[in-house]
């Protein structure tokens, strides 16, 4: 998970300082290109580049952000989910409540980096699969153990074959391999009209003598 976070950070940076970066030249030299037009007419295939170029520059900026987001690194686990559940909640239409209650134990980069991708993973399932409105997340510490819970108001799933076929079955099994391996696991309780709650958790008192 080190390796995987490294490798995501190393990414981000060459979307940053390729991609990025020549799409923000190619918007300076059209925005040269329509001012030297001295207020004539745009014509419709600049305007339609133009946009395009402002799209494809948003997306990479929103790449960079979920491959590597600066926020875990800057500010923390907190306010990095805090920002996650704003994302998704404007990109499906969502209402994301985020609840995080921590103590003042610093936690390990595997778990934070664990937690963090775990809820995003399962918030991004719910606005693509459950037709719900509104989304819980909630961090806490619970019996000596890291417990991150994910509930919406969706649509719900009659069997666990139904709920793993949801997101291909790939993510929902990574996050509870991970869970597994280090020491914890993964409970998913659904049914048709109730909606679903995920549980993750993990033992602290094994995460820090692991670090």
């Amino acid at each position: 998970m080190r390796t995987e976070a490294a490798e995501r950070q190393k990414l981000a940076c060459e979307v940053h300082d390729q991609v990025g970066q020549t799409l923000a030249l190619c918007r300076m030299q059209l925005g040269e290109l329509t001012r030297d037009l001295g207020g004539a007419e745009i014509p419709p295939s600049l305007g339609a580049v133009c946009g395009l170029v402002e799209a494809a520059l948003k997306d990479a900026r929103s790449l960079m952000a979920e491959l590597s987001p600066p926020l875990l690194r800057e500010l923390g686990l907190a306010a990095a989910l805090q920002n996650m559940g704003e994302q998704q909640a404007q990109r499906f239409g969502l209402v994301v409540r985020v609840s995080v209650g921590l103590g003042r134990k610093p936690l390990p980069e595997k778990v934070v980096q664990l937690v963090f991708r775990s809820a995003r993973e399962l918030v991004i399932n719910v606005g693509k699969h459950a037709a719900a409105q509104v989304v819980q997340v909630g961090l806490h510490v619970e019996a000596g153990e890291l417990v991150l819970t994910v509930e919406d108001d969706g649509k719900g799933f009659r069997t666990r074959r139904q709920v793993e076929a949801a997101d291909g079955g790939f993510g929902l099994w990574s996050i509870r391999e991970r869970a597994v391996y280090m020491g914890g696991g993964l409970k998913v309780s659904s049914r048709v009209g109730k909606g679903t709650h995920v549980v993750l958790h993990l033992p602290l008192a094994q995460q820090r003598r692991n670090a």
